[in-house]
């Protein structure tokens, strides 16, 4: 079943996009880069079926969602050649494209097809949902660091990770911190897959951007595009959720737990976690027993 050019495979249950629209998009493509290059001005209503369909496009793969907003800015000033700046970005967007899209179009899609995630299948599915929430604790704070706890759904003892910031790194805005530490989820725990990851965060700038796929932030753009080809790449589908600071206090503890014990990381379950008086002492870690979790 093919829907504007979304390739459904009801047998394997998994998504994909369908060779000849894939080689359609890309002819298109390389023939507006011919223009851009040019210095000529796009034709507005083709810059609209492009930003529509690269942007139905990104409601499957993850990372083209930050390669779609080039050219709906191109249909806001269509009637004059666009600017310098968004004539490279609207370049660089088409070539990501080009190659993103490129194997469909060659038939090679067996490790690029998505799982179809139900609802009866999440329910059911070992391992099907898995939860991250983090914090950073940085812009010039005591204990510079990041901190999760992460599991399956239903895990009654979740493992966590605590790490502090480089020399340097602490002076980062909270935004890019954020997204930083779950980076370093994403790449610390390399076995998931095919899954959906629920992420609880406390920065709703951080959270929209990963809903949305966008970001005008340069240094962030970077660290979200790293996030969602991870997730594109490991077949994982991801929810932000935002909650108030006041409700991620143990994500918050863990941002600074690696700085109170002196050390690099600090992995282990989530019972096993010293106390900050603990914490505090440098030394208390190794030795905490299981029940100083409910004592923090």
């Amino acid at each position: 079943l093919v829907f504007l050019g979304v390739l459904i495979c009801t047998i394997t249950m998994t998504m994909g996009f369908e060779r000849q629209q894939c080689q359609g998009t890309i002819d298109i493509l390389r023939d507006m880069i011919v223009v851009l290059h040019r210095g000529g001005s796009p034709d507005k209503d083709l810059c609209y079926r492009i930003a529509g369909k690269l942007t139905w496009f990104g409601s499957l793969l993850l990372q083209g969602r930050l390669r779609t907003s080039s050219w709906w800015q191109a249909t806001a000033h269509a009637a004059l050649p666009p600017c310098k700046k968004l004539r490279s970005k609207m370049v660089s967007d088409a070539k990501w494209w080009i190659r993103a899209l490129t194997p469909w179009a060659e038939g090679e899609t067996s490790h690029l097809s998505f799982p179809i995630l139900s609802a009866e299948e999440l329910r059911t599915k070992k391992n099907g949902i898995w939860i991250v929430q983090s914090d950073f604790a940085g812009e010039g704070g005591e204990h510079p660091g990041g901190g999760y706890t992460y599991g399956v759904l239903d895990d009654p003892n979740p493992r966590f990770s605590a790490f502090r910031w480089n020399c340097g790194e602490e002076k980062r805005h909270s935004t890019f911190g954020e997204l930083a530490v779950l980076q370093d989820y994403l790449k610390y725990t390399t076995e998931t897959r095919d899954h959906l990851l629920i992420w609880i965060t406390d920065s709703s700038s951080a959270a929209y951007m990963v809903n949305a796929g966008t970001c005008t932030d340069s240094e962030c753009f970077d660290i979200l595009d790293d996030v969602l080809e991870i997730c594109d790449s490991r077949r994982i589908e991801i929810i932000a959720v935002w909650v108030p600071r006041g409700r991620n206090g143990h994500a918050d503890y863990l941002s600074q737990l690696a700085s109170l014990l002196n050390i690099d990381r600090f992995d282990g379950r989530a019972n096993d976690a010293p106390c900050r008086e603990e914490a505090s002492t440098g030394g208390a870690a190794a030795s905490s027993s299981p029940k100083s979790a409910s004592r923090c």
